[in-house]
């Protein structure tokens, strides 16, 4: 402080403040030195800058997190392998400890790809039964949030196996292309928090694009059996051809 101005910002219970202190000197009456005599103490509240700040981080990560999704939605690769890699962006972008995707497979909520879960969590819930409330929810097209973890919402062995790996809250949105309902996107994480109306509303963004690039997966899947499934035609066509004209030549 003897050498100038010093700048320091801290939050407070009231928000964020930024301290400037500036010594006083004064000239000693003994030496031709100057003396610190005393201190000036600027205090400004820059809360609203700090929100500001932290609003901005927030929005470029979920921006960075939707981009993620739709940059793989034309990828030509394993649609599991893909689903990893996304589980894997999501948890870095925003924070998750714990995700899933469950997709729906004649009436069955059946899963697909998962990241955090322990080996013992995994099998509980692989199979995602539909009797709770809240599935029937979500597979109407609603999001599903909760803080703890209840009977009521899930089977007692996925309870306990939850607490056993430290999952407090968690969510469920719909991945929904248009009005139709083809999955279960889960996160969870160790915070006690709520997940916000915001980062629900985030999350479902992100279910509609997941609902979008697995359509398109299975769409192209399709695609290459049926294009497969055409060139054994076409062989098998030209085999046939191949015999009949042998048959016309033995015949003559």
């Amino acid at each position: 402080l003897h050498t100038g101005m010093e700048d320091l910002t801290f939050p407070s219970l009231n928000g964020w403040f930024t301290v400037t202190s500036c010594p006083i000197e004064v000239q000693s009456e003994v030496s031709d030195e100057t003396v610190l005599s005393g201190m000036v103490h600027i205090v400004k509240d820059v809360s609203r800058r700090k929100r500001m700040e932290e609003e901005k981080r927030v929005s470029d990560r979920e921006l960075l997190t939707l981009y993620a999704v739709a940059f793989r939605l034309n990828s030509e690769r394993d649609s599991t392998e893909i689903l990893n890699e996304m589980l894997f962006q999501i948890h870095n972008m925003l924070r998750i400890d714990f995700s899933s995707i469950h997709l729906l497979e004649k009436g069955q909520l059946k899963l697909k790809s998962s990241l955090g879960f322990s080996p013992d969590f995994e099998p509980a819930i692989k199979l995602l039964l539909n009797y709770a409330p809240w599935v029937g929810e979500v597979l109407a097209g609603k999001s599903y949030k909760a803080r703890a973890l209840a009977s009521k919402e899930l089977p007692q062995e996925v309870i306990d196996a939850a607490r056993n790996i430290g999952i407090h809250a968690w969510c469920a949105v719909p991945l929904k292309i248009g009005s139709e309902v083809v999955g279960v996107f889960m996160v969870a994480h160790k915070s006690e928090k709520s997940f916000t109306d915001r980062e629900v509303f985030l999350l479902t963004s992100i279910g509609s694009q997941l609902a979008v690039l697995i359509e398109n997966h299975q769409l192209y899947e399709k695609m290459k059996e049926k294009a497969t499934e055409l060139q054994r035609s076409r062989r098998a066509l030209r085999e046939n051809l191949h015999e009949v004209k042998l048959a016309n030549i033995e015949l003559d």
